[in-house]
C-alpha cells in the first residue's frame, strides 16, 4: 500500500485527480518523495501513540503527496477543465503596454513545483541532503 489512499486525498480536501486515475499519479508522487527523502519515510499515518507534532508532520507529508499527485495529473492533462481553471495568466495588455510570459506546464515549471512542494510539506530532517 502506498503513502496515501484516495480516501485520504478526499478527506484532506483534494479533488483534482479522479479516482480511476489516482493510483497512477500517486505512485509518481511516492517515487518523488522516496527520491527526495532518500526513502526515509516509511509511513504517513502515525500510530495513536505519536506526539501531536509527529501527527502534524504526518498530515503535512500527506498533503505534500496530494499536491504532487495533483501536479502530475495536471501536467498530463493540461487541456482539462481543472487545468484550465488553474492556469495562470500568460499575457495581458493594459493601456498600450502588453506582456507575454512563457506558457504554463513546462518541464522547468514542473520541476520548480516539485521542489517547492517538497520544501513546504517535508521537514528539513526528512530532506537533510537538500533538494536541488
Amino acid at each position: 500500500m502506498g503513502y496515501i489512499t484516495f480516501e485520504d486525498y478526499k478527506a484532506l480536501g483534494y479533488d483534482i485527480a479522479p479516482e480511476g486515475r489516482f493510483e497512477r499519479y500517486t505512485a509518481r508522487a511516492e517515487a518523488v518523495v522516496r527520491k527526495y527523502t532518500f526513502a526515509r519515510i516509511e509511513a504517513m499515518h502515525p500510530p495513536e501513540s505519536a506526539t501531536d507534532e509527529q501527527k502534524r508532520i504526518a498530515e503535512l507529508n500527506r498533503r505534500g503527496m496530494c499536491e504532487l499527485t495533483d501536479l502530475y495529473y495536471l501536467a498530463d492533462n493540461p487541456n482539462g477543465e481543472k487545468a484550465r481553471e488553474m492556469q495562470a495568466v500568460t499575457s495581458f495588455s493594459n493601456g498600450g503596454y502588453s506582456e507575454t510570459r512563457a506558457g504554463a506546464g513546462t518541464n522547468t515549471e514542473a520541476q520548480m513545483g516539485i521542489a517547492e512542494i517538497m520544501s513546504l510539506f517535508f521537514t528539513p530532517e526528512q530532506l537533510y541532503r537538500g533538494i536541488g
